[in-house]
């Protein structure tokens, strides 16, 4: 649609910790490197998720009915050996990125997101405030301290919160974290549900913003979006008024599934919302990878 790459672009490593070759979306973890490389290459960012299975029952990310799983893989918890197995792999796949030259490529890591909802095994009814902060020092700790993993930016990034002292109650502290925030999405395609988005996103884009001033750190929007993109001018109406108001380091909208037809948040050639998104995409605030480079 714009004839250009994004300035950043988001991966996805869930299964990495199970030794597979390719990952739960079915992306082949060769490839994601070799994607990172050429992104790298351009002058652009990537930014890693990682939806790891729940080590406890050998379901999914999403299986999150238990409330002691974090506290298994703590030290001294029964499955903390086998935790550091996944860490090792996890590690090994960022040591292997790196450039022609040998150099490790820089990335962001955006690990146990979205942790003040419950969706998730690391959630906010799974786990206690001082466990899941545990499991962010342990798990960046292992990484710098035993795998010698220096190449990582770590984004802490919410789900919708309330307030500020709602977003870090689960902070690790400003020495675990480089970059701060949040995921948030236009669910429902009502008026109501529109302007509810609305007055959430840019409460949350405040937050981030306000700690990111005295704090140091680069406020950003982790994910975003509505799926199918069914408003036709949500980029220019929606999003963007909002976000020109803030100095933010990016915006990444969730992903286009290759299996899912509706599950997708960009347009494509054709769509209803491909000349709002070229018209996004073409303001002054929006940087695309050529004007990173130029």
């Amino acid at each position: 649609m714009t004839g250009d790459y994004p300035a950043v672009m988001g991966f996805e490593l869930g299964h990495i910790e199970l030794g597979m070759p390719y990952s739960l979306d079915s992306v082949y973890f060769e490839q994601i490197k070799e994607n990172i490389r050429e992104h790298h290459n351009r002058g652009g960012i990537s930014t890693i998720s990682w939806h790891a299975d729940n080590i406890a029952t050998g379901n999914s990310t999403w299986d999150c009915k238990q409330d002691t799983v974090v506290r298994a893989i703590l030290p001294g918890g029964s499955l903390h050996r086998d935790y550091l197995v996944w860490l090792d792999r996890l590690g090994n796949f960022f040591l292997d990125l790196r450039d022609e030259k040998g150099k490790c490529i820089p990335v962001v890591f955006r690990m146990y997101h979205e942790h003040t909802g419950d969706w998730f095994w690391w959630g906010s009814e799974q786990s206690t405030s001082d466990e899941y902060k545990q499991l962010w020092i342990m798990t960046s700790e292992y990484l710098r301290k035993v795998k010698g993993v220096h190449n990582l930016l770590y984004a802490y990034s919410s789900s919708n919160v309330q307030s500020e002292s709602h977003y870090l109650e689960r902070y690790p502290g400003d020495d675990y974290v480089d970059i701060i925030g949040f995921d948030h999405y236009l669910k429902g395609r009502s008026p109501e549900n529109v302007a509810q988005y609305k007055v959430d996103f840019e409460r949350n884009i405040q937050i981030v913003s306000e700690y990111a001033v005295w704090s140091g750190k680069l406020p950003v929007v982790g994910e975003t979006g509505e799926e199918s993109v069914w408003d036709t001018a949500y980029f220019t109406e929606v999003v963007y008024p909002i976000i020109s108001k803030y100095k933010l380091g990016w915006v990444l909208f969730w992903r286009n599934a290759w299996d899912k037809p509706n599950h997708y948040y960009l347009p494509y050639p054709g769509h209803p919302s491909e000349m709002d998104f070229k018209k996004f995409a073409d303001s002054s605030l929006i940087l695309m990878n050529r004007d990173i480079v130029e």
